[in-house]
């Protein structure tokens, strides 16, 4: 017996109900589960239990063993004088002396086929734990429950940026600068880039807006990769207006960034996507301010129409002339994935921020407009009868397999709950 399974019985009142008694032979009628509580204190607050002729109004506490009651120290704790009653599976202290609070053992009132179930459900090696049961649950419920789950993600997220927002000084130029540069990075190279970001901030990048030459010195130089002798005119041109910059802004970097160059297709190489990143930053005053206007995929498109400097035509490392000649643009993955990671996570976050509806809505309206991810997880999905039409259904669907069904949180999940209210078979025949 684990505790959320505890959680979810008395929740649903998925045990036999009648004949319930406290461990001193009080009838026992529950009028009222309560509201489960996932913040700190007792697990169900405002319930209604009446208990012999007396009717209660207020919290329930749960645990595997009575016991637990002292071991949590909760006798102490003014958070719990409001409970009362102590709902456990097992009370290991069979005393005599009737507890301070009454007490109610689950035990004799499941059917403990049914905890087999469970158990075989949330140790099983599936891809889910309910991949061989989710078929029968509505496409509506699924659908409903995978749009709630994007949202969860957007909300995480926001907490997460909120924090960073503090560390830049609550400065959203800059939040936008440090999570744009990390996302340039596409999973390989983010973490150099988000280093990138914060030894070339944005109010340093300002200084040189319209100036692509410094901007690309700035960032090539701030990235470690102008540390070299350079045969060809442009990475030497580079070089010497770095040094004049470095000066300028007293810039001293101690450790070169690691970049990963290896396995890495020629068009994703650092070198390339910090000339795609220098041209697109720029070109613009504040891409935050822009992107608190923007409507839709398209007006995200042109926002973020970059491409690298017409040296890189024809290279992809400095003084390593390449066979063919192609022009380096941000491609349109390259611009659903920042729309997705960057645009929308930062208008959600204003609006999470500032308690504003309306961004967030915003932010939520552009997802479900962008293309949905196609990648392992969601086609896995997609395969089991999800629907994944749009990125707020993918970003849904990488939130329900990462943070619930590789956890087993199946009693967390709208879907697991479903999937186990068929499968649990209650039942309960008086002693």
């Amino acid at each position: 017996m684990k505790e959320d399974l505890l959680h979810y019985l008395w929740k649903f009142k998925n045990f036999e109900t009648r004949h319930l008694q406290t461990t001193q032979g009080e009838g026992i009628q529950i009028l009222n589960a309560g509201q489960h509580n996932t913040d700190a204190g007792p697990d169900f607050l405002n319930a209604q239990i009446q208990i012999g002729e007396t009717k209660w109004a207020g919290s329930v506490e749960l645990h595997i063993k009575s016991s637990d009651w002292e071991k949590h120290k909760h006798t102490p704790d003014k958070a719990y004088k409001n409970v009362v009653l102590h709902v456990v599976y097992e009370d290991d202290l069979k005393s005599d002396i009737a507890p301070i609070i009454p007490t109610l053992e689950l035990k004799n009132y499941i059917h403990h086929d049914s905890l087999l179930r469970y158990k075989s459900l949330s140790e099983n090696q599936n891809w889910i734990p309910c991949e061989e049961l989710i078929e029968p649950v509505s496409s509506l419920k699924k659908i409903l429950w995978v749009e709630r789950m994007a949202v969860e993600r957007l909300e995480e997220k926001a907490k997460t940026l909120s924090q960073k927002l503090n560390e830049c000084g609550e400065d959203w130029n800059e939040l936008f600068h440090r999570l744009l540069f990390r996302n340039f990075g596409f999973n390989t190279n983010s973490q150099p880039f988000e280093i990138l970001a914060e030894r070339i901030p944005y109010s340093i990048i300002l200084k040189n807006i319209n100036h692509l030459l410094q901007t690309e010195a700035l960032l090539f130089g701030g990235g470690g990769l102008l540390d070299a002798d350079f045969k060809g005119d442009y990475p030497n041109q580079l070089k010497k207006e770095y040094a004049y910059q470095a000066k300028k802004f007293n810039l001293q970097f101690h450790h070169p960034i690691l970049w990963k160059f290896m396995r890495t297709r020629p068009v994703n190489f650092p070198s390339i996507r910090i000339s795609q990143l220098a041209g697109l930053v720029s070109k613009h005053q504040s891409l935050f301010s822009q992107i608190l206007e923007v409507e839709n995929a398209t007006d995200i498109k042109k926002l973020f129409k970059t491409e690298a400097s017409e040296y890189w035509n024809n290279h992809y490392r400095f003084d390593e002339e390449a066979k063919e000649t192609s022009i380096k643009n941000l491609g349109e993955n390259s611009i659903q994935n920042i729309a997705v990671n960057t645009v929308v996570s930062t208008l959600y976050t204003y609006g999470f921020v500032k308690d504003n509806q309306i961004y967030k809505e915003k932010a939520l309206a552009l997802l479900e407009s962008l293309k949905p991810e196609q990648n392992n997880i969601t086609k896995k999905w997609a395969g089991l009868g999800f629907e994944n039409s749009n990125a707020q259904q993918s970003q849904g669907l990488l939130n329900l397999k990462k943070r619930y069904c590789d956890n087993k949180k199946c009693l967390s999940c709208s879907l697991g709950v479903e999937v186990l209210g068929r499968q649990f078979s209650w039942g309960f025949t008086p002693c």
